[in-house]
């Protein structure tokens, strides 16, 4: 690969609520999750929520190689 380029993943999510996730207890005997914040924070390199107008989010993560 050439000096100075760096290859990345990036991935945008949106949904149609203004709720900022955040962590909390995974939930393993109800199912309704818990996991995808952790999840992302732990593989990502960069993490970015967007407040779109007129409602929802977008969340966009960005995963480089190690």
């Amino acid at each position: 690969m050439p000096c100075g380029i760096r290859r990345v993943l990036k991935v945008a999510v949106t949904d149609a609520s203004t709720e900022v996730p955040g962590a909390r207890a995974p939930d393993t005997v109800g199912g309704t999750g818990g996991f995808g914040w952790h999840l992302i924070n732990s593989l990502a390199d960069q993490v970015q929520i967007r407040i779109d107008q007129p409602g929802g989010k977008t969340i966009t993560a960005v995963l480089a190689p190690h």
